[in-house]
């Protein structure tokens, strides 16, 4: 079987390219590429229809993550087309979830998948060590004015 020369450079030539972060200041030159349909139909996400889903998708990306409000909101209007979800979201004061991270986002919240690049989970803190019964003083009653 012979490999593809192409594959066998690859990582090669992937291991020197550097990529900035993107900024706000790349929202118009995303949407060149982020909103064509030919572009996008080998990728994950529908082309983007607007500017403020291309800043979205960038923001949450920089490491925004998204508030328990923002997912409940998603969570209760994920039937809704999302130009529809993007200005009812504006309309309560709710950041939105991006256009990229609403399927992958409801199928793990749903339970369909297990993890998904929407999703970071933290480490969450250590629970306290239980306390015996014996050990707990209770606080002294404050002093009452007796007027």
């Amino acid at each position: 079987m012979t490999r593809d020369p192409v594959d066998a450079l690859l990582p090669i030539l992937l291991s020197d390219i550097m990529l900035r972060p993107q900024t706000l200041d790349d929202v118009d030159d995303m949407m060149v590429w982020a909103s064509g349909s030919e572009v996008t139909r080998f990728c994950t996400w529908e082309p983007y229809q607007s500017r403020d889903d291309v800043a979205n998708y960038i923001r949450n990306r920089r490491g925004n993550l998204y508030t328990l409000e923002t997912l409940v909101f998603y969570v209760k209007n994920h039937q809704l087309k999302h130009t529809e979800y993007i200005q009812s979201a504006r309309n309560q004061q709710i950041p939105s979830v991006t256009f990229i991270d609403r399927k992958p986002l409801l199928e793990y919240l749903q339970g369909k998948i297990d993890t998904t690049d929407a999703i970071e989970l933290f480490p969450s803190a250590p629970a306290p060590a239980p306390v015996a019964s014996d050990d707990v003083s209770m606080p002294e009653a404050a002093p009452t004015d007796s007027r």
